[in-house]
């Protein structure tokens, strides 16, 4: 098992850091003040002049709530630098204890690999045996099978003298009998082999799963000791400053829509008034 920690090289810039407030298409000159006509008694044209004023000064009072935005974003960031830096510095002096945790952490990977090559060495010795042995026991049933065909041909061309006969056949039976005697004693030698393997070959499985996972434990408490609750604190402070900076730039975002959509508005109004004009 590896315990990575990463370090961050710095504040990440959010929607509010690359606004450029040049960059943004109004309905018109800002600076200049917007001077009416002189009212000629049409309704329409009045509405749309005062809903054009009051346009104008819902867009002045977004452009001061962005500005607002803007300084606190910066505020925000030079205190997110500042525990980024105290972090990193902490980091540094723990990537020597990970980094000795993780050489004894191969130093036991290693010593499961030569337990596991010495289970697959045990497993295909024995193997061998059983082979050999199925082999012996196998060349052995054989023979006596081929001696109780031979005794009976003699059985069959002997049948006119009786009493040879009733003893070929109890030989025979005899015979019968060890055969299914040595079969029984093949079978239960093999199952006991089959055992002996399975027990060989839990035993060895047993052994380095308590060796990988003990080994396991011991890393596992070595790395919760090396990280101290001041690191778990600065993580957690560092998490609160970027989801107050995911918050601010959300509602940055949605004031540049609400003004874009403003200055839309205001152009429109004015295009309906020079139509009017």
């Amino acid at each position: 098992m590896a315990y990575r920690f990463q370090k961050k090289s710095g504040p990440s810039k959010t929607s509010v850091d690359s606004y450029d407030e040049d960059s943004v298409t109004y309905g018109g000159d800002m600076s200049t003040i917007y001077s009416p006509p002189p009212f000629e008694g049409n309704m329409q044209e009045a509405k749309a002049l005062f809903e054009n004023t009051n346009q104008q000064q819902k867009t002045d009072s977004l452009y001061q709530r962005i500005d607002e935005y803007k300084m606190k974003n910066m505020e925000l960031q030079e205190a997110l630098r500042k525990l980024q830096e105290e972090f990193t510095t902490e980091m540094d002096d723990r990537e020597k204890i990970i980094k000795h945790l993780r050489t004894e952490y191969k130093a036991s990977s290693t010593k499961a690999a030569d337990l596991q090559a010495q289970l697959d060495l045990t497993i295909k010795s024995a193997n061998e045996k059983y082979e050999k042995m199925e082999s012996k026991l196998t060349r052995k049933v054989h023979d006596l099978e081929e001696e109780v065909l031979m005794k009976e041909v003699e059985l069959s061309k002997l049948k006119e003298f009786a009493g040879i006969k009733d003893e070929l056949e109890e030989e025979v039976r005899t015979l019968r009998a060890e055969a299914a005697a040595e079969r029984r004693a093949d079978a239960r030698r093999r199952a006991a082999a089959e055992q002996a393997q399975t027990r060989t070959e839990a035993r060895l499985r047993q052994r380095l799963a308590q060796d990988l996972e003990r080994r396991e434990q011991e890393i596992r408490k070595e790395l919760e000791a090396a990280v101290s609750a001041e690191a778990r604190s600065a993580v957690q402070e560092s998490r609160a400053c970027r989801g107050e900076l995911q918050y601010q730039s959300l509602q940055a975002q949605a004031v540049l829509a609400e003004g874009a959509r403003a200055a839309s508005e205001n152009g429109r109004l004015r295009r309906e008034l020079a139509q009017a004009a």
